[in-house]
């Protein structure tokens, strides 16, 4: 297990762990480096050092205000979601053949080291960084959750100084679902110029297809006095617990314009599909110190429908609204697929995962502007969607330096030891 080599470096130790900058870890993973530990020379009371592997994951999260004043940082929590040691070597149980005699540099002592990561039945969230706050505030951090492999050497006594490295690797959640369980899209994508949309567009999935809906609605005057013309977005898409990263889900999206009450065969406008625009719309919740707030940020486009030819313009009829009736309308249907891709699209995690402390959810926002003036149909929580990660179990999946939730000085944090809430006392 132990190999002795020669070593003029003033360092105590020196830890490597590969992969942990460009992988990213996930449940039941294996961690696997080594320590390289400088030994004393006889008579430095090398019986009470010993070495120490402690994986940690931290969360910290922050409680902003803003008077008439820059940012002001009102209240600050910590806390270790999870946290487990290991301990590697120690002088007192060695043997004491590894210790120098001789005159010269100390030799090193290299220590390999492994620790298997807790199984999915822990429920940890992911590696996060996020909650930048908009407006005059922009930028500021008030969440983040790092993994770390932390190699402490140290001397059992209160007096003694302790030598630390701490090494964060990214960690990622199983996936909940597999992705090859998501249907295909209702119609597939055309591919050459010889193939053609049927003139009649697909129906409508329904619950018996295993699909779920959402609708939003907005009344709106096309002239300033004129009779209210009535909106209905309705969008469908499987109905699945949890929404993978990078992969292709398929929708099918439905736009209908009813006329004015009255106006018996009147057409409506109709808008132009190009105009539509859905989002993904992140919310981060966060309490410190009894303190809560939220922070709503922009995720990204799901849905350019400026480059989709799979749409419908359905011929103007009768419609049957609610509470009886009929009214004049025209509708368009659309059918494709977004893909929840991007670092902005960190998996979903709630507050039962962080101690009460910090959720992260998301939902499908809907823009659709209207005629007449200042008239749009705009819903921030059109469609509510839990993400998971889309890693590949037995794969391993490597970091590509693109999500924004891992900023590159989330390999080069330095950690306030002195949280931790234990000191190790029985080593």
């Amino acid at each position: 297990m132990f190999r002795v080599a020669s070593s003029s470096s003033p360092t105590l130790i020196t830890a490597s762990f590969p992969g942990s900058q460009t992988r990213v870890f996930t449940a039941s993973d294996t961690l696997q480096g080594s320590v390289s530990l400088k030994l004393e020379t006889e008579g430095k009371d090398q019986n009470r050092r010993f070495i120490l592997v402690d994986v940690v994951a931290k969360l910290k999260v922050k409680m902003i205000t803003t008077f008439f004043q820059p940012e002001v940082d009102l209240r600050e929590e910590k806390t270790y979601l999870y946290s487990e040691d290991l301990l590697l070597w120690s002088a007192s149980t060695s043997p004491s053949s590894l210790f120098p005699h001789l005159d010269g540099p100390p030799p090193v002592l290299e220590i390999p080291w492994s620790f298997t990561l807790p199984g999915k039945e822990l429920n940890l969230p992911p590696s996060f960084e996020g909650g930048n706050r908009e407006g005059k505030t922009k930028g500021h951090v008030v969440a983040r959750i790092v993994y770390s492999v932390k190699i402490i050497g140290s001397k059992n006594g209160k007096l003694t100084s302790k030598e630390k490295t701490s090494m964060p690797f990214i960690y990622m959640p199983p996936p909940r679902i597999n992705p090859l369980s998501i249907p295909p899209s209702i119609v597939p994508r055309p591919v050459g110029d010889q193939q053609s949309l049927s003139p009649v567009a697909p129906p409508q999935p329904g619950a018996q297809d295993g699909w779920i809906a959402s609708t939003a609605e907005k009344e709106y005057r096309e002239s300033l006095f004129g009779k209210k013309s009535k909106a209905v977005v309705r969008m469908c898409i499987p109905s699945i617990p949890s929404f993978p990263r990078n992969t292709l889900i398929p929708y099918y999206l439905s736009i209908l314009i009813l006329a004015p009450e009255g106006r018996g065969e009147t057409t409506p406008s109709l808008p132009s599909p190009s105009d539509l625009r859905l989002s993904l719309r992140r919310t981060v919740s966060t309490t410190a110190k009894k303190g809560s707030q939220k922070f709503k940020q922009d995720a990204g486009l799901l849905v350019d429908l400026k480059s989709e030819s799979r749409i419908w313009y359905q011929p103007h009829g009768w419609v049957e609204v609610e509470g009886g009736g009929k009214r004049w309308g025209g509708e368009i249907v659309v059918v494709g697929e977004f893909e929840l891709g991007g670092g902005d699209a960190t998996p979903s995690f709630g507050r039962e995962q962080t101690s009460g402390l910090l959720s992260c959810d998301y939902a499908i926002r809907l823009e659709l502007p209207l005629k007449g003036l200042k008239n749009e149909l705009d819903e921030h929580k059109f469609f509510p969607l839990v993400i998971s990660s889309d890693l590949r179990v037995g794969q391993e999946q490597l970091h590509d330096g693109k999500s924004s939730d891992i900023p590159p000085d989330y390999f080069s944090l330095e950690y306030n030891y002195r949280d931790e809430k234990k000191e190790k006392q029985n080593l």
